[in-house]
């Protein structure tokens, strides 16, 4: 048989050492791009998750606090009656006004 002259083979088994270089290559740059950015798209991800989750907390302590304010709140305002026995002095209907107001803008 006719056989190859062994410097063909040793072309042949180069180039494909070269063609697979070459695709190791495109791989390893394409994973060094798209490995930061996933990282990158990862931690954008994941801080807005966690921002959401600290918003929702503090809001629910919020309400949590505008609650117990509301009690205190209801207790204390009282509608002005048309006689009182003592008369309220400006101060005290300034007082009085303003803790309606604070009471109703709790939403109580």
């Amino acid at each position: 048989m006719h056989e190859k002259p062994e410097s063909e083979e040793s072309l042949k088994s180069d180039s494909t050492i070269i063609g697979l270089s070459k695709w190791i290559l495109v791989y390893l740059l394409t994973m060094s791009f798209f490995s930061p950015l996933a990282v990158s798209l990862f931690g954008v991800w994941y801080t807005k998750q966690s921002q959401d989750d600290a918003e929702w907390r503090f809001k629910q302590i919020q309400t949590q606090s505008d609650q117990r304010w509301c009690d205190l709140l209801r207790g204390i305002d009282q509608p002005p009656t048309e006689n009182p026995k003592v008369p309220l002095t400006e101060r005290q209907q300034e007082i009085q006004q303003k803790l309606h107001k604070l009471r109703l803008e709790l939403g109580c």
